[in-house]
């Protein structure tokens, strides 16, 4: 009799091995709904403060902020194309953009409009490199860009074909 009660059933283990296993699981995720719901309050209780009106409006300017960094995202390569590519996506998103970022859009339009100015002259296109050239400078100025040359313009497509690089201009 005292070696029936010393013995081990399969079944005791079975439920000791369940416990060990759902215990853990259970407590991981109240945990991640626990956290779910502690989120969504504090967002509730900070955003309170705002009408719709402003809601909507931080939300326009959270997505462009976001979409801006998409293009650099992709821009891995520094190749004509790649900068061809990123200047369509700025450009097609430009009209979506809240009005506090458009001169950043702006910035990086022009941006991309000197690197393609400066492919197309060392491809020797001066039609295409002069037309990029002058978008480019059309929008420096608007943004109150004093010096706007070919070769200002040069030293900064140099800047970015070639980032943490020198200008080739000096070398």
């Amino acid at each position: 009799m005292r070696r029936e009660w010393t013995k081990v059933r399969p079944s005791f283990v079975l439920s000791l091995l369940a416990c060990l296993v759902l215990l853990p699981g259970t407590g991981y995720l109240g945990y991640l709904a626990t956290a779910r719901i502690a989120y969504r309050y504090e967002q509730s209780k900070s955003f309170s403060a705002l009408d719709r009106q402003e809601t909507r409006k931080l939300q326009q300017l959270g997505q462009s902020a976001y979409a801006l960094e998409i293009p650099q995202l992709l821009l891995s390569p520094k190749t004509e194309r790649s900068f061809e590519q990123s200047l369509a996506a700025l450009e097609n998103m430009r009209p979506k953009i809240a009005p506090e970022l458009l001169p950043v859009v702006d910035l990086k339009i022009a941006e991309n409009h000197a690197v393609l100015a400066r492919f197309e002259a060392q491809s020797n296109n001066s039609d295409q490199a002069s037309a990029h050239r002058r978008a480019a400078q059309d929008l420096f100025r608007s943004l109150g860009w004093q010096d706007v040359s070919e070769r200002t313009l040069n030293e900064l497509a140099d800047r970015q074909i070639h980032p943490g690089g020198r200008s080739q201009l000096r070398q």
